[in-house]
């Protein structure tokens, strides 16, 4: 198969990916309003919102670090040693905020409009998130979407089954939030062994992590300011007019953003690609 072939088919797998993950809110949009009211989905929306800020804080850039630095890398004790070392960073500064979270867990869950055990939840899943982020982003890097694609498929899969599932147990809103640390939990460990498998693991040194964080953190900054963009308005309706409005927007907004998926699949696939080129094309000079 031709380098076109390859990418014009990882498109149309990345393509069909992105279809089934944004199919997931309009399958629990209707669950948790019809079950559990439109103010309860505006609990969830915020925390969904969070998780996606505080994860794209705690990783630091780091995931797309490994994109571009070991899209071209052959050394396979490079790679462990690039692999661990960002795994280690990212998981001591999302324990941090794990933590944090865990300890003002009142006056955040008072914010949110939910109970504080939904605040501690959030703070378990997040460290999760962003160690499945790291993992997944190898997958990225050495251009194996195939396994991106399962692996996402069958959490959103997952995700939406059990929250589905816990709310007509009658396990509510709490159940449906816990859903999220469950499935993230069993795919970190489907990771995990895919990791150990095909890399291996090894202590790092962290002698290239200068280098990352100066790649990285810009990137913070960036995904930060698109953050404030495409979600910080649930906060802001949250805050003037309260979580029953943030349920009645939310399922609008979602519904406009449809059209994102068209280009998503070029812009998740360019990085790797391109950054797996241009080191060719160094190396050959």
């Amino acid at each position: 198969m031709s380098f076109y072939q390859k990418f014009t088919k990882d498109v149309g797998i990345i393509g069909l990916t992105n279809l089934i993950v944004a199919l997931r809110g309009l399958v629990i949009l209707p669950v948790i309003t019809k079950l559990l009211g439109v103010e309860s989905y505006g609990i969830w929306t915020q925390l969904i919102v969070a998780l996606s800020l505080l994860t794209l804080i705690a990783t630091l850039g780091l995931p797309y670090t490994l994109v571009r630095f070991l899209a071209a890398e052959t050394d396979k004790k490079e790679i462990q040693n690039g692999l661990w070392s960002v795994l280690t960073v990212v998981f001591g500064v999302a324990l941090i905020i794990g933590l944090i979270l865990l300890f003002f867990s009142s006056p955040v869950s008072q914010f949110f409009g939910g109970g504080k055990i939904l605040v501690q939840i959030l703070a378990l899943t997040i460290i999760f998130e962003c160690l499945n982020q790291v993992f997944l982003n190898v997958f990225r890097a050495f251009q194996q979407i195939k396994k991106y694609s399962c692996i996402t498929i069958f959490q959103t899969l997952g995700e939406v089954g059990l929250v589905v599932a816990m709310i007509l147990l009658g396990y509510g809103l709490l159940g449906a939030v816990l859903s999220l640390l469950i499935i993230r939990t069993i795919i970190f460990l489907i990771l995990l062994n895919f990791i150990f498998g095909e890399i291996g693991i090894k202590v790092p040194n962290l002698s290239k992590t200068k280098k990352y964080l100066k790649f990285g953190l810009p990137i913070v900054a960036s995904n930060i300011s698109y953050w404030i963009i495409q979600s910080s308005d649930r906060y802001l309706i949250g805050f003037f007019l309260g979580t029953l409005f943030v349920g009645y927007y939310a399922p609008a907004y979602t519904l406009g953003t449809i059209t994102i998926l068209f280009i998503a699949p070029i812009a998740f696939l360019l990085p790797a690609t391109l950054s797996h080129l241009f080191d060719q094309i160094r190396l050959m000079r």
